[in-house]
């Protein structure tokens, strides 16, 4: 099996000023990130590795610091990776870049992101190599495995795709794709200078050591290693950066493992790693009714609110959590969430408004003005999710009554201060209705987004039903894929549906967790919010 790997870091930019006399933006850890890169690819010859730009230093091939790349060079490289001229191209190709990012604006809503290159000239409007192009060769490329690591800024505007056309363009392909920051966010290096913060945590989830002799990481074991060391890392420097993962297809090993187990503390890293892994295919099991709806609503309302509800035990919790983490970036933030179904909270307004001056750092007697103005300063700079759990188990009056006095102005004041059209964040608010029965009440629900009233009013999401034999056959062969996972064999998709009442989501889950010899109350449900 032939996997090849290209990896770039571009120190030199001696053009890349905004005019001719500024000091060169020249970079001093990229060369260092793509090197550490290069020579963690190579252990045990998982990847065969080329290096640009590479001098010999210290009598082998290196990543050079003082060597400059261009865009001609560039290009060819990534051209021979992806679409080589043979007739057999390798199985797998990893590309990781580390280096400035560029974004050009060609209108108020349209931009483009590039890999800048060391002739990259703004003023002579030589951006480097196009994001969009690499996207069109990915497409284009007959390589079944393919990886793509950015370590620079905007680089997610590479992720600037419907996830159905990336679904759709990733038919027959297996991708994972990896940007250090959103389309429109820098990218930082860490506070130690040694490498860039995307790529000092791509080292420690690629780490051989940390993986058994008989095991691999693979894409899937890397994506949840990268959001855990990157999400602990900004809760403590605070910076502005969030990572975008992609993962597509079947998966991928990347590094196979050198370690022994040998200590208590080795196998207890594993077993979490392994609990992490069944959480995250329990979480992206079907919801395939709400799911696209809602992923709908956020690209076109920068302001959304939704009512999820359905029967008894069929997963709302589950599904909010899934839905507050459509977007990479939200997994980096706590969302506001009130159990209303408390009757000290949810029985009297006064109650509702203390819960959200206790989130928001305000005096417990603010007004609900200050609150709403509170919410319209944070929003400038962070998204802001509202979930409100157990509203079945609010007297409606009371329930429409805080929809009135609190969302509804709570809209209209955002629009007035920070209008969708002029910022990037998003404000959202999730309804949790977990036996159905507040669409059957007399609140006021839209129910599609394209009414006037919306997004001043919820709007009523397709209730969740049990889950089919297909879905349950579908997560039974993604949970068979984590490593050393223990799933009997005579477990089936009829056996799970028949034990878990005919499909229902919250049995599903603990029949599932239960054959794997995991718990779901007592275990993986500690991760949902």
């Amino acid at each position: 099996m032939s996997r090849e790997a290209l990896v770039v870091g571009i120190n030199k930019y001696p053009f890349l000023q905004e005019i001719a006399t500024d000091k060169a933006k020249d970079l001093t850890t990229p060369a260092s990130d793509a090197e550490a890169i290069a020579q963690l690819l190579e252990v045990q010859n998982n990847f065969r590795v080329k290096r640009f730009p590479a001098s010999i230093i210290d009598g082998k091939s290196q990543v050079d610091p003082n060597k400059s790349f261009n865009i001609k060079e560039l290009e060819r490289a990534i051209l021979d990776l992806f679409l080589p001229e043979t007739e057999k191209p390798p199985q797998t190709a990893l590309l990781f870049f580390a280096g400035h990012g560029l974004r050009k604006k060609l209108t108020k809503s349209l931009t483009r992101g590039f890999l800048a290159t060391s002739d990259s000239c703004i003023r002579k409007n030589q951006w480097g190599f196009s994001l969009r192009d690499l996207w069109d060769i990915l497409h284009e490329s007959p390589v079944q495995q393919q990886i793509i690591l950015l370590d620079c800024c905007f680089s997610g505007e590479l992720l600037n795709f419907r996830d159905t056309e990336l679904g759709k363009q990733s038919s027959g392909r297996d991708r994972c794709l990896i940007a250090a920051s959103r389309d429109y966010e820098l990218a930082y290096q860490h506070l130690d200078g040694k490498h860039g913060v995307l790529t000092g945590a791509i080292l420690a989830g690629l780490n051989p050591d940390l993986v058994l002799e008989s095991e691999w990481v693979t894409n899937r074991t890397l994506a949840v290693s990268v959001e855990q060391k990157l999400q602990k890392y900004y809760e403590s420097v605070k910076i502005p950066q969030s990572p975008l993962i992609s993962n597509h297809g079947e998966v991928i090993k990347l590094i196979q493992g050198r370690a022994k187990a040998t200590s208590e503390s080795f196998e207890e890293d594993a077993l979490n790693l392994q609990f992490r892994l069944l959480f995250h295919e329990i979480l992206n099991a079907d919801f395939k009714n709400q799911v696209p709806v809602v992923k709908k609503v956020i690209d076109m309302h920068r302001t959304a609110a939704f009512l999820i509800h359905g029967e008894q035990y069929c997963g709302q919790q589950l599904l909010v959590t899934r839905l507050s983490h459509l977007k990479p970036k939200w997994k980096n933030i706590s969302p506001i969430k009130v159990d209303v179904g408390q009757r000290a909270i949810g029985g009297r307004l006064g109650s509702l408004w203390r819960q959200l001056t206790s989130w928001l750092g305000l005096p417990k007697d603010a007004e609900s003005n200050q609150i709403i103005e509170r919410v319209c300063d944070r929003l400038l700079t962070q998204d802001v999710i509202f979930i409100f759990d157990r509203v079945n188990d609010m007297q409606p009056r009371i329930l429409s009554k805080w929809l009135q006095e609190f969302w509804e102005p709570l809209v209209g004041r955002v629009e007035e201060h920070c209008p969708s059209q002029q910022r990037n964040t998003h404000l959202l608010m999730f309804l949790v209705d977990n036996n159905g029965s507040v669409c059957k009440s007399d609140i006021l629900l839209a129910k599609k987004f394209d009414e006037p009233k919306y997004p001043k009013i919820p709007l009523d999401l397709p209730p969740i039903s049990p889950f089919s034999v297909d879905v349950l056959e579908e997560l039974i062969d993604r949970v068979t894929t984590i490593p050393k996972l223990q799933i009997p064999l005579e477990l089936t998709s009829q056996i799970l549906f028949e034990k878990s009442e005919n499909g229902i989501p919250e049995f599903v889950y603990e029949e599932i967790c239960d054959f794997c010899g995991h718990s779901w109350e007592g275990g993986l449900a500690k991760w949902l919010i």
